[in-house]
């Protein structure tokens, strides 16, 4: 725990359970090459298996990649743990359920369904695309349904973010 003076003058304090402040956030070396990794760079092996189909190669035939199982752990400050096994989707969720409760579990299958339809209604665009004007995302066949969604998403944040500000600002 460390105790940090915001810009604003604000008192906040950081609780990281490593010796350095930054999560997953990093960069790892091993055997002296830099890898950075994110909340899901190294535990997402579709990102690789796309990236190698779209070099013409099947990732399966170059290496092999061994499976890490359980995939991380997240401890919470009651001292909750819940072991994520291998970035399943339907184990996350029991994994959650079990220690939370199924309300929570249900709740990250809500959020993860709709991370994965936004991902799919931007990912060809922005970011497996190469948009050389604006009006190339009027061409998508999808786009009006696309940022309905999008937006609609947007709109239920702000709203959910609303209500936690005004909770706030009452209590």
């Amino acid at each position: 725990m460390r105790r940090v003076s915001s810009k604003k003058g604000h008192a906040v304090t950081i609780f990281e359970a490593s010796d350095y402040v930054g999560g997953k956030c990093r960069t790892e070396w091993i055997n002296g090459y830099a890898f950075d990794t994110g909340p899901s760079l190294l535990t997402l092996p579709a990102v690789y298996r796309d990236l190698f189909l779209k070099t013409g190669k099947r990732l399966e035939h170059i290496l092999k990649l061994d499976p890490v199982d359980p995939s991380f752990t997240y401890i919470f400050h009651d001292g909750t743990k819940i072991l994520f096994p291998n970035l399943s989707h339907n184990g996350t969720v029991a994994a959650i359920s079990e220690q939370i409760g199924e309300q929570a579990g249900k709740d990250w299958h809500a959020l993860l369904s709709r991370a994965e339809a936004m991902w799919e209604a931007s990912r060809e665009s922005f970011i497996e695309g190469e948009l050389r004007s604006p009006l190339q995302l009027f061409k998508r066949p999808h786009f009006l349904a696309d940022l309905i969604f999008i937006f609609s998403l947007l709109l239920s944040l702000v709203h959910c973010l609303s209500i936690r500000i005004a909770h706030r600002c009452a209590g």
